[in-house]
């Protein structure tokens, strides 16, 4: 069998072998987004029975993505996710919810930790989990000033003094030393975190992932930008494999859209041109076309911004002034 060369036969031996309408999702996860993704999934023609989602995302929100999600559910029997770039924070969300994975050399999931803004900061951000391990660790240095300090008085004072009176003395020594610390934290701060952190597990349960899973995402990682490489995203998913030769193909046509989140969002469902009527557009959007890049330009810089909302995953900046916050088109030529 001979291997199609041009990039709409590759794109239609991929549809054909696996039987499924294909939609890229390039852009950060939102609302608005996710309603234009969800809207052609529902009026797409001559539905496929699967359904190939091409992620690449620096995250968002994780209501959007549950949606996503939920909603791409009801028009498919099978759902295999394609990462080729970044598919961070929410995007790994909406992994937790697809029957198969194909990763390429340059994907990569993230952590679903929460972010937060910095007091007077607009672009700095700061993990959710930064905070509940900031009191682990002063509840760990808190018992372990009270016990060294207790030892110390009891074999100092030859066990002169009591233990209600060495007790009350380390409580106090432990106290003032925790206290100008423990003041500065912030009882409504925790409980946010704590109830987006209650947020994430539940929408991962309902999309059917553990809770070792969910502890191992949420807890498990250092840092928000943590990579999880194909290696560990087949221990975290199971279902993970490496593109076909076919799918690599296909990766190279799209690499300038998929490697990295560009700055106009790509949110379309991708139709071979030669099983398109001849009245009939590629896609139903009025912005400019751009092509897809072959493999030998397929280097093209990020211009996403990976920005963060307090309470939410990551996300992008808005765009320009003047610009169309609708999707950009791919058209395959």
């Amino acid at each position: 069998m001979s291997t199609p060369k041009e990039p709409d036969d590759i794109l239609q031996s991929v549809i054909d072998e696996r039987k499924a309408d294909v939609f890229i999702y390039s852009a950060d996860i939102e609302q608005n987004h996710a309603y234009q993704l969800l809207s052609q999934v529902q009026l797409a023609e001559d539905r496929k029975e699967n359904c190939i989602l091409i992620l690449t995302t620096y995250g968002g929100d994780p209501d959007a993505a549950f949606r996503i999600i939920k909603c791409i559910r009801k028009f498919y029997k099978h759902i295999t996710l394609f990462v080729f770039g970044p598919c961070k924070s929410a995007g790994t969300l909406i992994a937790l919810g697809v029957d198969e994975i194909r990763m390429g050399l340059y994907g990569e999931f993230g952590p679903l930790d929460i972010q937060l803004t910095k007091d007077d900061e607009f672009i700095t951000n700061t993990s959710g989990v930064s905070y509940l391990q900031m009191l682990d660790v002063l509840n760990e240095k808190l018992f372990s000033t009270f016990e060294d300090s207790f030892l110390k008085i009891k074999h100092r004072s030859r066990y002169a003094i009591t233990t209600k009176t060495a007790g009350e003395i380390c409580s106090s020594l432990a106290t003032g030393l925790i206290s100008p610390i423990s003041a500065q934290i912030d009882p409504l701060k925790l409980g946010d975190i704590q109830r987006a952190i209650n947020i994430t597990y539940a929408y991962g349960q309902r999309l059917g992932a553990t809770k070792e899973t969910l502890d191992r995402l949420i807890l498990g990682y250092p840092s928000h930008s943590f990579v999880i490489d194909i290696d560990e995203a087949v221990k975290i998913f199971g279902n993970v494999q490496p593109p076909s030769i076919l799918e690599l193909q296909f990766e190279q046509c799209i690499a300038t859209y998929v490697r990295f989140v560009p700055e106009q969002p790509i949110i379309q469902q991708l139709k071979s041109q030669k099983n398109t009527k001849p009245d009939e557009p590629v896609t139903t959007n009025n912005t400019e076309q751009p092509e897809v890049a072959n493999a030998q330009n397929a280097n093209g810089n990020s211009a996403g911004s990976d920005k963060k909302r307090s309470r939410e995953f990551k996300k992008s900046s808005a765009p320009q002034n003047g610009q169309n916050k609708s999707a950009g088109i791919l058209q395959l030529r």
